[in-house]
């Protein structure tokens, strides 16, 4: 997908090997947003009394090459799920920032595994999913709010206006 200077794409390879990339670029102002996402099924048969194992290594990366000042929040996500009707077993991966941080990466083995222990073949699915994305933060800076020493101020400066503003009047009659 394609949106200006924004862009994302998604890629599916080998068994597994599945890959989202979105690209953000600041100058789009506040929440301004790229996603992107890539996922895969295999569905299997496992006989009777046997197993099935999935392994694996699942990485993600997020990072951002903008000036040091642009603020973005980041993610990325892998998962891997095992499942039949009525059982699952998952993977989950993530990795992200919020801010002005440069990059985080994470990477992990995993291990699923489905034991058919019917006397029939059962059908299972696994799915390989990976997501990442962006988020430009609203960088305008909240209000400030007043300190103690601050309504104390006002509060002086009405009770100075009052009290001339009455010796006015006084002064007057």
């Amino acid at each position: 997908m394609s949106y200006g200077a924004n862009n994302a794409s998604a890629q599916v390879g080998l068994l597994g090997e599945v890959v989202a990339q979105s690209k953000l670029y600041s100058d789009l102002g506040p929440r301004a947003e790229a996603f992107a996402s890539a996922a895969q099924w295999y569905t299997f048969t496992v006989g009777a009394h046997s197993m099935l194992t999935v392994s694996g290594q699942a990485s993600t990366w997020v990072g951002k090459s903008a000036d040091a000042g642009e603020l973005f929040t980041a993610f990325g996500k892998a998962s891997v799920e095992l499942a039949d009707d009525h059982l699952w077993s998952g993977y989950q991966l993530d990795s992200g920032f919020k801010g002005a941080a440069p990059a985080d990466s994470r990477s992990e083995s995993f291990w699923l595994s489905y034991a058919n222990v019917s006397d029939a073949a059962m059908t299972v699915n696994l799915r390989f999913d990976i997501r990442g994305g962006s988020t430009v933060i609203d960088t305008t800076p909240p209000l400030p709010v007043p300190e103690p020493e601050s309504y104390a101020m006002l509060a002086a400066g009405l009770l100075l206006l009052g009290a001339v503003a009455r010796r006015r009047k006084a002064g007057q009659s």
